[in-house]
C-alpha cells in the first residue's frame, strides 16, 4: 500500500513536471510572439503577464527537477559531473534572477515606447539563453542516460 502511495506521489511530480516544461515552451512561444508586436500599453501589460508567468512556473520546474533526484542520479552515477550539475543549477538561479531584473525593468519603465526596443531585446536575449540552457541540460542528461544504459551498436 505504501509503495503505490509513494509511486503515485512520484507520478503525479512527474506529470506536475511534464506540465509546467509544456507551459515554460508555450509561454515563451507566445511571449517571442508578443515580443513583435508594436510598442503599447496594452502589448505591455501581455509582456509583463506573461514574464509574471515565466517567474513562477521556472523555479517551480527548477524545484520539481530537483526534488526528483534528476541531479542526484546523476551525480550518483556520475561523481566527476559535479562542475557540470553545479553549472546547471547556478544557471538556473541566474536565468530566474535575470528575468526578475526585466521584469523590474519593465514594471518601472515609464515610457514604455521609448525603452521598448531595448527592453524587448534585452527579453530575447534571455530567451534565447533559456533556451541554450534547455538544450544544454537536455544533453547532459541525455550522456548520463547513454553512459549508463550504453549506446546501441
Amino acid at each position: 500500500m505504501l509503495y503505490s502511495v509513494i509511486e503515485t506521489s512520484f507520478e503525479v511530480r512527474q506529470n506536475q513536471l511534464k506540465d509546467l516544461t509544456t507551459l515554460e515552451y508555450l509561454l515563451l512561444g507566445d511571449l517571442s510572439d508578443v515580443l513583435e508586436e508594436p510598442a503599447t500599453s496594452e502589448n505591455k501589460k501581455w509582456i509583463l503577464a506573461l514574464v509574471d508567468t515565466l517567474l513562477q512556473t521556472l523555479p517551480e520546474e527548477y524545484r520539481l527537477r530537483d526534488t526528483q533526484g534528476v541531479y542526484n542520479d546523476v551525480l550518483q552515477e556520475h561523481p566527476t559531473w559535479d562542475s557540470a550539475v553545479m553549472r546547471i543549477r547556478h544557471e538556473q538561479k541566474t536565468l530566474v534572477s535575470q528575468l526578475r531584473g526585466l521584469k523590474d525593468s519593465l514594471d518601472h519603465c515609464e515610457n514604455f515606447r521609448a525603452s521598448a526596443k531595448v527592453l524587448k531585446n534585452e527579453l530575447m536575449v534571455w530567451m534565447n539563453r533559456l533556451v541554450q540552457f534547455n538544450q544544454s541540460e537536455k544533453q547532459l542528461l541525455q550522456e548520463a542516460y547513454n553512459v549508463e544504459v550504453g549506446v546501441g551498436d
